[in-house]
This record gives structure tokens, C-alpha cells and sequence, in this order.
């Protein structure tokens, strides 16, 4: 298994990260951390996938049923590098979650989640999509990679390792859909 400890660059950007918590942004925070948690949003998805597969979006909700099933790997990722989290030694640690460190399970989830959401506004409600819409869903991406360093539950390197998986699958899940149409 491959787990190295922290970086330079891991504890340069957690420490950076961790020099500004007023309460405030750790309520913040929080919230976000919360809503994007795969556990959270996955039942949302299943009863979407079903309803859109009723509503004759079955294209769409095996779309967004497949980007979904990646959220099922995190637990398998996490496993096989077996990454210990932040130290509370070298970093502040919010709350110890057990688990691996390596990739972050919630910028998975993040990628995973706005392609979902791409698919709905453009297949289900047939919409062009806003280039300021766009922007805003990078935006929050990088606020979700910058929540999970700020409680001190992942480094940097979690983070972008979860944005590459996750759109490594976003990416494999359109072009199966690209071929299927």
C-alpha cells in the first residue's frame, strides 16, 4: 500500500489554509462539507436516476446513475493507498474521521455532482449553460477542496488526487455516453 506522509507542499497549504478561522467561515465550512458528502447527496441521485428514468429520461438517468457509481469506488481508493489523515500534531483537526486520507472522498464527489448537474440543465431541462455558471461550479469545486484542508481532514495532495479521479470518471462516463447515442 502506498501511504507517504505529508509533503512540504501538504503542510504549507494546511498551515496557509489554517491561519484564517474566524467562526464564521467554520460554520461555513461545515454546512459544505456536509451537503457534499456522497452519503448525503447519493440518496438524492437514486430517487432522481428513478424518477427520470419514469419521466422517459432513461439516456439521462443512466447517465447520471453511471457518473454517480463513482462515489461507489472512494471507499476502494481509500483502501488501497491507506493514507493516513492530517496529524493533530502538525495540523488543527477538527474532528478524527477514521478512515484513509487519500483521495479526498468529497472532491470526488464534488466533480461527480456538477457533471450530474450539467446533465439535468442540459438533457432534462434542455438549457445552454451560462459561462458564469460554469465559473460558479469551479468555484465551489475549489471552496470544497479548500473546506476539507481547512478542518484539517485532508492535505493538498488528497484534494487534487480527488479532482483527477473525479474527472478521470466524468470523462470515461461521457465518452461511453458519447458512443451510446
Amino acid at each position: 500500500m502506498f501511504h507517504p506522509g505529508p509533503w512540504p507542499i501538504d503542510l504549507s497549504v494546511s498551515n496557509a489554509i489554517q491561519s484564517f478561522q474566524p467562526a464564521w467561515l467554520t460554520k461555513i465550512v461545515k454546512i459544505i462539507s456536509f451537503i457534499v458528502a456522497p452519503e448525503f447527496y447519493s440518496w438524492i441521485i437514486l430517487i432522481a436516476v428513478i424518477w427520470l428514468w419514469h419521466k422517459n429520461f432513461k439516456h439521462q438517468s443512466w447517465t447520471i446513475g453511471a457518473l454517480a457509481l463513482g462515489n461507489a469506488s472512494i471507499p476502494f481508493l481509500k483502501w488501497l493507498f491507506q493514507r493516513p489523515r492530517p496529524s493533530s500534531t502538525l495540523v488543527y483537526v477538527y474532528q478524527d474521521i477514521g478512515l484513509s486520507s487519500f483521495p479526498s472522498g468529497h472532491a470526488i464527489a464534488i466533480v461527480i455532482l456538477l457533471a450530474i448537474l450539467y446533465v439535468v440543465v442540459r438533457d432534462v431541462c434542455n438549457k445552454k449553460i451560462h459561462p458564469w455558471v460554469i465559473i460558479g461550479g469551479i468555484v465551489l469545486g475549489i471552496f470544497v477542496g479548500y473546506c476539507r484542508i481547512y478542518i484539517g481532514v485532508h492535505w493538498i495532495t488528497d484534494v487534487m488526487a480527488g479532482y483527477i479521479f473525479g474527472l478521470l470518471w466524468v470523462w470515461a462516463v461521457f465518452g461511453i455516453e458519447k458512443k451510446l447515442q
